[in-house]
């Protein structure tokens, strides 16, 4: 998502709002691909719209503070093994494998897509220090912010799946489910290395505890299937990186980022098969004029081959352990691509 942001000065005071998308992801598979009962498409977008203020206290001191307005959006969805279910659930496995019975694994797939969303506020806070001319610091922190999500349930099920169950056959209907988007703190400092030359350095942590697992409860209460284990743990991302006036008219700039994963070997599952991160960046500026400037940017991002073994609990199971299991590896990368403009009022 693009980001916008807005600086109005008044004397020592700074007034600004923004609009910036913090947290995201979205991964979609085949709906006949070998792990559909894990998962198909996963969506959740989260935008901030947020108003803050800053005071220069002095010279080389200044604390500001915000509030975050947060929309959260999620869709969720994954296939439904109704046939190991009802064989298994007849009370004599044998049926599995019998020619004879109607119901086999993977014979009679059904789907569930989960949408929900919600708004809800948080807060910023930050301060910057210059204690030399040449050198600055800063921290902000980011509110951790919950939300309860409300929405629908949509249900695909056979035909003769829905003959066999009659009432209790899964319904669509109104869900709800508590989700707290993680606290971010970080530090930051710039060192004006000569006049033309700037060096820079990034420690954030994100408080991804907050996502422990993922439970989703009909209007009435009750669980809605399993809830998917997550038990993500806390990550540190930093980074170095340099820019170089190369003319008064062009700047070049590097750097190098490590981001931890919350994910791990033990909880990783399909939605976001996600591992550690190394990201190499290149760049440069445009400044056609004192007012406006334009910016362009490649980043390649590598990502540790991550691996899965988890289940997925057929409908209806009793127990997280008892459903289909996918055991895997991934690989991947990305290469971003980046333009923007500047206009200084």
């Amino acid at each position: 998502m693009p980001a916008l942001a807005v600086v109005a000065p008044f004397g020592d005071f700074r007034l600004g709002a923004s609009i910036s998308a913090p947290f995201g992801l979205k991964t979609e598979y085949d709906s006949d691909w070998v792990g559909r009962y894990n998962a198909i498409k996963s969506d959740v977008k989260t935008v901030d719209f947020t108003v803050s203020g800053a005071w220069a206290i002095t010279e080389r001191f200044s604390l500001g503070a915000g509030v975050i307005f947060q929309r959260t959006e999620v869709t969720l969805s994954n296939a439904l093994d109704f046939g190991s279910a009802l064989c298994l659930g007849s009370g004599n496995p044998a049926n599995c494998f019998s020619p004879a019975f109607p119901f086999h694994p993977q014979s009679q797939d059904g789907a569930v897509e989960v949408k929900g969303d919600d708004n809800s506020t948080g807060w910023l806070f930050g301060a910057q220090w210059r204690p030399a001319d040449n050198f600055t610091i800063g921290y902000s922190h980011h509110s951790k912010i919950d939300h309860t999500l409300t929405g629908n349930a949509n249900f695909t099920v056979p035909p003769a799946v829905v003959a066999v169950l009659g009432p209790t056959a899964p319904a669509d209907g109104r869900i709800y489910a508590p989700l707290t988007t993680p606290s971010i703190d970080t530090l930051s400092a710039q060192w004006n290395v000569a006049p033309q030359v700037r060096l820079y350095a990034d420690i954030q942590r994100t408080g991804w505890h907050s996502l422990q697992r993922v439970a989703i409860f009909n209007a009435d209460g009750t669980p809605l299937g399993q809830p998917e284990q997550f038990n993500w743990k806390n990550t540190t991302y930093y980074a170095i990186g340099g820019e170089w006036d190369v003319s008064p008219a062009f700047t070049l700039r590097a750097g190098y980022g490590h981001d931890e994963s919350p994910t791990s070997d033990a909880t990783r599952d399909a939605r976001l098969p996600d591992n550690t991160r190394k990201l190499y960046s290149i760049g440069a500026t445009w400044h056609a004029s004192d007012a406006f400037s334009i910016d362009a940017a490649f980043q390649r991002i590598d990502i540790a081959d991550p691996s899965i073994d988890v289940i997925s609990p057929f409908p209806g199971s009793p127990s997280p352990a008892v459903g289909s299991r996918l055991t895997g590896e991934y690989n991947g990368h990305a290469n971003l691509f980046g333009l923007s403009m500047q206009y200084r009022f």
